[in-house]
């Protein structure tokens, strides 16, 4: 029932916020207590939850002061953790496949979104497309997020999953990602699956065939890239075509206008670092968005929520890191929390995650909270 859920939710089919309340509190509660005949939050005694307790409260109390912020705010997210946290507490298999399931649902719900979202806006501009559900327009960020953990798993689908299934259904989510891609024009997609399948790489040929291997990979990766040349050249498959029709060729023709907003982006960055120590309190929420969710958050509400964020952020990913290193847990487990941690945290450093689409922000708090209760269980003994 969880993993259903958490299909339904990134489908984009219900409400973001109200879904995310309604399907959390039915996992809490009501999914709970069908499987142990009792609800209750362990989870409030992990050092993870008080980092996120204080993050939230912090940022409504400094920057969102309002009921929509509260709900936005400090409602969804407490909400979201404990419906991953649930997930795998009372669940009856083993919490390695939970997590995994419940992502790849995750990865069902995005790929229908994509999908449908795909089908109604070819040939359509990138500033000219519209979201399937709510019929308004939505901006390459929040488009864009549909694709991150798709696009981030690609590699792994290909390299790991051994079930033919899961394989097969993983490529063709893949490769709707990418169409969807490419109508979009965003570069930020690209940039996550390049990095994250590098990343992917280096670390699984090094850890399960040596140095050489990495060394291979170079050679493959060269070969590859003189085959696509050829492929491209030659216009195979109307490849060519299908690129420079795209909307993301389409972008860089305007040279003079992506300059100008990478600029902005990399200037935003060195301001956002300032006005977080020049502005303590936040109270530029109405100045345009730095594009990084942390600094974005000082912005807003100043460096107590910006620093409880650092912190919640710093303390799940030494978990997650610790349980990549853990060579007791199943490989392909660790490699799936490496690519899912890495892609969404790269979305998070290049956008706005939590003005501009904090139901992705939701969607990887129920990651986090879920990985939390594996962690706790093992090593806390929560």
């Amino acid at each position: 029932m969880a993993q259903l859920l958490f299909a339904l939710l990134t489908s984009g089919a219900i409400n973001q916020i109200y879904g995310t309340i309604v399907v959390s509190l039915l996992i809490i509660i009501v999914w709970q207590y069908a499987r142990k005949k009792r609800a209750y939050l362990l989870g409030t005694r992990s050092a993870s939850f008080e980092a996120l307790a204080l993050f939230c409260f912090t940022y409504v109390f400094f920057g969102n002061r309002s009921i929509q912020g509260i709900e936005y705010y400090i409602v969804c997210p407490l909400l979201a953790f404990f419906a991953g946290w649930t997930a795998v507490e009372s669940g009856k298999k083993n919490p390695a496949e939970i997590i995994k399931m419940s992502i790849y649902f995750m990865l069902i719900g995005y790929g229908i979104h994509a999908l449908l979202n795909y089908s109604i806006n070819i040939g359509h501009k990138r500033w000219e497309l519209y979201d399937v559900f709510t019929g308004e327009r939505r901006g390459a960020t929040g488009s864009g997020c549909i694709n991150t953990m798709i696009l981030s798993l690609t590699t792994f689908f290909i390299t790991l999953e051994k079930n033919k299934i899961y394989k097969v259904i993983g490529i063709i989510l893949s490769a709707i990602s990418l169409l969807y891609a490419f109508l979009l024009g965003t570069r930020a997609q690209f940039l996550i699956l390049v990095i994250v399948t590098i990343v992917f790489l280096i670390l699984y040929l090094h850890e399960t065939y040596g140095r050489m291997a990495v060394v291979r990979l170079a050679l493959v990766a060269a070969v590859l890239i003189g085959a696509y040349y050829y492929f491209y050249s030659s216009n195979k498959f109307g490849i060519r075509s299908y690129i420079e029709a795209s909307n993301l060729i389409d972008r860089y023709s305007y040279t003079q206008d992506l300059t100008r907003a990478d600029n902005y982006r990399w200037d935003s960055l060195a301001r956002g670092l300032v006005n977080v120590f020049t502005h303590p309190f936040g109270g530029l929420k109405s100045i345009a968005f730095y594009h990084n969710m942390w600094l974005d958050v000082g912005r807003v509400s100043g460096v107590i929520p910006f620093a409880m964020l650092i912190f919640y952020t710093i303390v799940t990913n030494v978990h997650a890191l610790k349980i990549f290193k853990d060579k007791n847990q199943p490989i392909w487990f660790r490699y799936l929390l490496l690519c899912v941690f890495l892609g969404i945290q790269m979305n998070f450093f290049m956008e706005p995650i939590l003005e501009g689409v904090p139901d992705f922000f939701f969607v990887f708090l129920m990651i986090n909270g879920m990985v939390e209760c594996y962690y706790y269980q093992i090593w806390m003994r929560l």
